[in-house]
């Protein structure tokens, strides 16, 4: 079928750059559209690699929460920026995936509102709910340092519950190793190994 195929292409080209008037061969160039180059092809080594660090990352992220709940530990010093390392990161990621292409049926979707629309229907609503309830978690701990503690000691109390409960939503992100070992899956294996 790939024989097939680059010989279809090769003749395509060969037609396409012909002159029938003079028989002349001039060279013509396809060029995408300029909105395909904003969308990231799955198979990329940039995206590969930030799939990579998005597994560290989620490592970390696994191993870290249920640590800092359970022991009441502070997220101070190497805690701290570790974890807006990886909210940083997470918040970068949800962006990037609304430009990152995938694959259906073998073709390479680059379209941007198909790669959206597709994005908006999958993990666009866990993605954006983790964040969002990672961020709420980092603005409860700051308004907790920040209020006076002999003031308002209820009222903290109930801010680190939620930031806690908040920062349980994080643990959701082990979706996202589910994933990455799906898309590694498809990349990996050829769809005869596959059927």
């Amino acid at each position: 079928n790939a024989p097939a195929a680059a010989e279809i292409d090769w003749l395509r080209h060969r037609m396409s750059t012909m002159d029938v008037g003079s028989w002349q061969t001039t060279k013509i160039e396809y060029s995408a559209p300029m909105w395909c180059s904003f969308i990231q092809d799955p198979n990329s080594s940039l995206n590969i690699a930030l799939e990579l660090l998005g597994v560290f990352i989620l490592a970390y992220d696994l191993v870290a929460a249920p640590y800092i709940l359970a022991w009441d530990v502070k997220v101070v010093g190497i805690f701290e920026g570790l974890s807006m390392m990886s909210l940083f990161f997470w918040t970068i990621d949800v962006v990037m995936s609304m430009f990152r292409g995938y694959f259906r049926d073998g073709e390479l979707i680059h379209t941007p509102w198909l790669v959206a629309t597709r994005y908006a229907r999958t993990w666009f609503l866990p993605d954006v709910s983790i964040v969002l309830s990672e961020w709420a978690s980092v603005l409860l701990a700051h308004m907790e340092v920040e209020e006076d503690s002999d003031s308002g000691s209820l009222k903290i109390l109930r801010l680190a519950k939620m930031g806690k409960l908040l920062r349980l939503l994080g643990a959701l992100r082990i979706f996202r190793l589910a994933r990455f070992v799906e898309s590694f899956i498809q990349r990996s294996i050829s769809e005869n190994v596959r059927m």
